[in-house]
C-alpha cells in the first residue's frame, strides 16, 4: 500500500512537530495567507510560540508574540494527537478540549496546510475518522438544495457558530450541494408590530 505524506509526518514530541512545520507548508493552500498562530500548549510538553505564514513564508519562533491573529490553547498531548491526526481537532474543538482566541477560520485550515502539496492517489486518501452519531440518511444525490441559515451574533472571524456552519458548508458542497448560505447578523429583521399587513397580502387559509 501506497504510503503518504500525511501518513509519514508522525511527530514523537510538541518539538519534533515544530520544528518540522516550517518546512511541510503545502504552498496551494498558503497562498494569499496571512497569519501569526500563537501557541499556548500545557502539561507534559509546555511550551509557547508563533508561528507565521506570509507571502509562502513561513516560520516559527519560541515565545509571545505581541499582536497575534490566532491564539490557541491546549494541553501538549492533546495537540500532539492532533497533529499526528490520531484526534479530530474540530471534534475536541467542539467538545472544548482546548480553546482558540481571534480569527477561529484559521482552523478550517490548518490541517491541510501541512498536509500532502499535491492531490493524493484515491487509494492513499485519508480515512475520515468515524464519529459515533446518529445520521438520517437518504439516497444519493437526494439533496440537490440547502439553506443554511447561520445564527452566530459574532462576525465570522471570532464566531465558533459560524466555524462550524462553514465547515457543514464546506463538506456539503464537495459532496455537490448547492449551498445558499444566510448570516443573521447581517440581516434587518424586525418584530411583529401587529399591523396585519402580512394577511392582506397573503391571507391565510381558514380551512
Amino acid at each position: 500500500m501506497q504510503t503518504t505524506q500525511r501518513e509519514q509526518m508522525h511527530f514523537q514530541s510538541i518539538k519534533d512537530m515544530f520544528e518540522a512545520m516550517p518546512y511541510g507548508l503545502n504552498k496551494g493552500l498558503a497562498e494569499g495567507l496571512d497569519a501569526i498562530i500563537q501557541f499556548h500548549l500545557t502539561g507534559e510538553e509546555q511550551t509557547d510560540g508563533y508561528l507565521i505564514i506570509k507571502n509562502l513564508e513561513r516560520s516559527y519562533t519560541d515565545g509571545t508574540h505581541p499582536d497575534p491573529k490566532t491564539t490557541i490553547r491546549a494541553d501538549s498531548k492533546l495537540w500532539l494527537a492532533i497533529s499526528n491526526n490520531d484526534v479530530s481537532g474540530d471534534q475536541a474543538y467542539i467538545n472544548k478540549e482546548y480553546t482558540v482566541d481571534g480569527d477561529v477560520t484559521i482552523l478550517l485550515k490548518l490541517g491541510e496546510l501541512f498536509g500532502p502539496s499535491s492531490e493524493p492517489e484515491e487509494d492513499a486518501k485519508q480515512k475520515p475518522k468515524e464519529i459515533d452519531f446518529e445520521y438520517q440518511t437518504f439516497e444519493p444525490e437526494r439533496i440537490k438544495k440547502i439553506v443554511v441559515f447561520d445564527g452566530g451574533p459574532r462576525n465570522t472571524k471570532f464566531s465558533k457558530t459560524t466555524f462550524m456552519v462553514k465547515h457543514f458548508c464546506r463538506g456539503a458542497e464537495s459532496a455537490g450541494a448547492d449551498i445558499e448560505y444566510i448570516k443573521l447578523k447581517d440581516m434587518k429583521i424586525n418584530p411583529c408590530t401587529g399591523c396585519f399587513t402580512c394577511w392582506t397580502k397573503t391571507p391565510p387559509s381558514l380551512s
